[in-house]
């Protein structure tokens, strides 16, 4: 994520005010400061919008929508070509379902015994996409939950930096040392993004 190094904003914390390069998720914040009190070093999250699709870039597994508003969009299969594709790839395609904001698994992965009967197109018209697993996974069903997970955080905007400022007390207040900026981009989901923060900060050292 490119970002032009300047400092525009501010922000009050525990009565000190600090320049900060752009807006952050406030409740976010964890602020450590020297004994001395000549040094302070902010963690904060940001928001990133220039996130990459994380299926494309980190996962072998291959993801098809019947949901023109999406990225991996395609048309819904024909019946008799979608049972080819579940024989080609035994154990190993499941359908999706798109519920609310989520994208989850629906039911067990597909086995030739399901190409088989009247069930499998009745499925197939009531599933949001399907999702085929890599060669190499061992527990499908189980695998086939977080690359989903993922991408579900990543089609609402779920994206964050990880960023972690260091200020110095003059007599103006505090300046942001912008040789000292430390951030990285490309977190999915909140919860791994705080516990990056909280354990970047663990290792601070003022």
């Amino acid at each position: 994520m490119s970002i032009k190094a300047r400092t525009s904003y501010t922000t009050e914390i525990d009565g000190h005010e600090f320049p900060i390069p752009f807006p952050y998720l406030e409740d976010s914040e964890i602020l450590r400061i020297s004994d001395d009190g000549r040094t302070a070093r902010l963690g904060v999250l940001v928001h990133d919008d220039d996130c990459e699709d994380p299926l494309e870039e980190h996962d072998e597994g291959t993801l098809v929508q019947f949901n023109r508003s999406y990225s991996h969009y395609e048309p819904r299969p024909d019946l008799d070509d979608f049972k080819r594709l579940v024989r080609a790839n035994p154990g190993r395609v499941v359908l999706i379902g798109h519920y609310g904001d989520t994208y989850k698994v629906e039911g067990a992965p597909l086995t030739a015994a399901d190409t088989k009967g009247n069930q499998l197109e009745s499925a197939l018209c009531g599933a949001s996409g399907y999702y085929i697993v890599p060669e190499d996974v061992t527990d499908p069903a189980s695998y086939a939950k977080s690359p989903l997970r993922t991408y579900s955080d990543w089609c609402n905007g779920e994206c964050y930096g990880v960023c972690v400022w260091t200020y110095t007390r003059s007599e103006n207040g505090w300046d942001l040392d912008e040789d000292s900026r430390e951030e990285c981009w490309g977190f999915i989901g909140p919860e791994y993004a705080q516990e990056e923060l909280t354990s970047q900060m663990k290792e601070v050292t003022v």
